[in-house]
């Protein structure tokens, strides 16, 4: 009840989790390979450290589908207790 669509957006490889009526979006969770390190910026930003540079994932965006029009909802990216995922923390969804 999951998708996962990658795209490149402004020269930038992006991802979007397609949630599907009835699916959990709390149930997503990822690894980031080849990370030295991983946090979250006071500004919600996910960070991780490489051997060549920091990487940030901005501009985070959840959004549900509403008779046809977008409506942001409230999360962030958190990481796991073992810093092993990453994970989402969703406000609410209808």
């Amino acid at each position: 009840s999951i998708d996962v669509k990658y795209y490149f957006d402004k020269g930038n490889l992006r991802y979007d989790y397609i949630v599907k009526p009835g699916g959990d979006p709390n149930v997503i969770q990822f690894i980031l390979e080849g990370a030295n390190d991983q946090y979250i910026k006071s500004t919600g930003e996910l960070v991780f450290d490489t051997r060549f540079e920091a990487v940030e994932q901005k501009e985070l965006m959840l959004y549900q589908i509403v008779d046809g029009n977008k409506i942001e909802v409230e999360g962030k990216c958190i990481i796991d207790s073992d810093r092993q995922s990453i994970g989402l923390d969703i406000a609410s969804l209808d």
